[in-house]
C-alpha cells in the first residue's frame, strides 16, 4: 500500500492551472482511513476539487503490478510567483486487514486467518517549474488573467433621463484563473455618477480545471442630460497553451440623457465623495398640549421588590453556571470516561446499519455490520486500540471488571459466530437471532459496567 502525488503539468507558466491528484494504491482490504497531514501549498493559491460521490475503487497496472486505486483528493493550484515549487507530503493513517497464511486445514477452508494492522502512508514530495510570463508583447491593460477568456458588455438602456439609473454588465467568461480577475479598468463619462460593480461568480471545479464565468454589474446614474458614450473595456489574458498575450475590446455605446426633474443643482459624485444621507430632527418641536401620565414614586419599576430580586438572581445564575461548566469540563477532561460512555450509541449506529443489511438479506453485509459494531464498542468501552482487541484480551478485560463468566462466554461465541459468517454460510442460528443476541448482550453489558 502507497500513497502517490500526480500533476498533470510540472511545466507551467505563471498562473497557469494545475491538478494535483492523490491516490492510493493497496493489494489489501482498507477498513477506516483518517488524515494526519494536508499538503502545505505555499506559493499556490488552490481551489479543492469537491467530490460528488465517495471514493471508487478501480484497477490500475503500475510499474508492472496489479493494484486497487482510488483517487482520495483533487486540488487545483494556481502558481504565484516563477521558480521551483515544492509540494510537501500528504500523510494518511489507514486501518487495514492483512491475509496471512493458513496455519492448518481449517484455515485454509475458511479462507485463512486476517490480522488488522495501521499504516502510515506518505506522498512523495513534488516539484513545479514555473515560468514568468513574457515580458515582450505584455499591453498595457493584462492586469494577471491567465487561460482562455472571453468578454462580452450590455447596458439595459440607451436612453433615459437625468438622474435615473443605468445598468452597466460585463461578463468575462472561460477557464483559468478567474476568481483571481481583479477590477476592470472603466472609464465612464465624468456626468456619470458611479457606484463599486456588484460580482458575481458561477464557477466550475473539475478535474480539467477552473472554469465559469464572472459578471460586473455597475449602477450608473447620469446627472446632466446631453448625449454622451461609454468607452470601451480593454481586457488582456495570456493563454499558456500558445504562449501569446490576448487582448479584447467590449463594444462602445452611446447614451442619450434627456433633462430630467432637479436636474439644476445636482452634482454628480465621485467615490471619495459618497455619504449616506442622515436625516436630522427638527431644532424646535411642537409644544405638546395632550395630558401627560404621570406615576407617583415608588410605583416604577426601580426599587420595586421585582428590581431588587432580579438584581439578586443575576449573581445566583452566574454561580451556578460556573459550577455546571467546571463539571462538564471534569467529565470531559476524562477520555476513557468520555469513550465509554459514547460505546453504546457506537454501537447502535452499527447496529441499525446492520439491521438495514437484515432488511435488504444482504448475509455478508450483516455479519460484517455486527462484528465491527461490537468491537468497536468493545474497544470504545474497555479503552483498548481497534487493531489490539482479541479473544484473550476481551475475555481478560471484561473479567477484570467482574463481568458475569456466563455473558462474556455469550460474547464471545457471538463474535466466533460472525467471524465464521463472512467466510462460510451459518445455519443453525437464524440472522434476526444473532441480532437480537448482540443487542442484549450489549445492553446487559451496559447495565453491569
Amino acid at each position: 500500500m502507497f500513497l502517490r502525488a500526480i500533476i498533470d503539468k510540472d511545466n507551467v507558466y505563471q498562473g497557469q492551472q494545475i491538478t494535483v491528484t492523490y491516490r492510493i494504491y493497496t493489494k489489501v482490504d482498507i477498513l477506516q482511513s483518517q488524515v494526519n497531514k494536508l499538503p502545505d501549498l505555499t506559493g499556490f493559491w488552490n481551489e479543492e476539487i469537491k467530490p460528488t460521490q465517495p471514493a471508487q475503487f478501480r484497477v490500475e497496472n503500475y510499474k508492472g503490478a496489479t493494484y486497487n486505486v482510488a483517487d482520495i483528493k483533487q486540488i487545483i493550484l494556481f502558481p504565484e510567483h516563477s521558480g521551483s515549487i515544492t509540494i510537501d507530503p500528504f500523510e494518511m493513517t489507514f486501518l487495514a486487514r492483512v491475509q496471512l497464511s493458513a496455519r492448518d486445514f481449517m484455515d485454509q477452508f475458511l479462507g485463512g486467518n486476517a490480522q488488522e494492522v495501521n499504516y502510515k502512508a506518505r506522498s512523495l514530495p513534488v516539484t513545479v517549474h514555473v515560468k514568468p510570463l513574457p515580458a515582450a508583447g505584455k499591453p498595457d491593460s493584462f492586469a494577471g488573467a491567465v487561460g482562455n477568456f472571453n468578454i462580452e458588455a450590455t447596458v439595459d438602456k440607451n436612453r433615459l433621463k437625468a438622474n435615473e439609473s443605468l445598468n452597466y454588465k460585463v461578463k468575462v467568461t472561460g477557464a483559468g484563473n478567474i476568481k483571481l480577475l481583479k477590477n476592470l479598468n472603466t472609464v465612464f463619462p465624468t456626468d456619470f455618477e458611479k457606484y463599486d460593480p456588484k460580482i458575481q461568480d458561477t464557477v466550475n471545479e473539475r478535474v480539467s480545471g477552473v472554469s465559469g464565468s464572472r459578471i460586473y454589474n455597475y449602477l450608473l446614474i447620469p446627472r446632466h442630460h446631453g448625449d454622451f458614450t461609454i468607452d470601451p473595456i480593454k481586457f488582456s489574458y495570456f493563454n499558456p497553451n500558445t504562449g501569446r498575450y490576448v487582448s479584447l475590446t467590449t463594444p462602445s455605446f452611446p447614451i442619450k440623457v434627456d433633462k430630467g426633474l432637479n436636474e439644476t443643482n445636482v452634482t454628480a459624485l465621485t467615490d471619495a465623495d459618497k455619504q449616506d444621507v442622515n436625516i436630522q430632527n427638527k431644532d424646535i418641536r411642537y409644544i405638546k398640549i395632550s395630558g401627560a401620565e404621570l406615576s407617583k414614586d415608588g410605583e416604577l419599576f426601580y426599587g420595586s421588590f421585582t428590581y431588587y430580586l432580579l438584581l439578586l438572581l443575576g449573581p445566583v445564575l452566574c454561580i451556578a453556571a460556573l459550577v455546571y461548566r467546571n463539571q462538564v469540563r471534569k467529565n470531559n477532561s476524562d477520555l476513557v470516561m468520555v469513550k465509554s460512555r459514547r460505546a453504546g450509541k457506537v454501537a447502535a449506529k452499527h447496529l441499525a446499519i446492520a439491521q438495514k443489511e437484515l432488511q435488504a438479506q444482504n448475509t455478508a453485509g450483516f455479519y460484517e455490520a455486527v462484528f465491527k459494531g461490537m468491537y468497536g464498542y468493545l474497544s470504545d468501552k474497555l479503552n483498548i486500540n481497534y487493531a489490539d482487541l482479541d479473544r484473550v484480551t476481551i475475555a481478560a478485560a471484561l473479567k477484570a471488571k467482574s463481568l458475569n463468566e456466563g455473558l462474556v462466554s455469550q460474547l464471545l461465541d457471538t463474535l466466533d459466530l460472525c467471524e465464521m459468517a463472512r467466510y462460510a454460510p451459518v445455519t443453525h442460528i437464524s440472522a434476526q437471532e444473532v441480532f437480537d443476541k448482540a443487542k442484549g448482550i450489549i445492553n446487559a453489558i451496559e447495565n453491569e459496567i
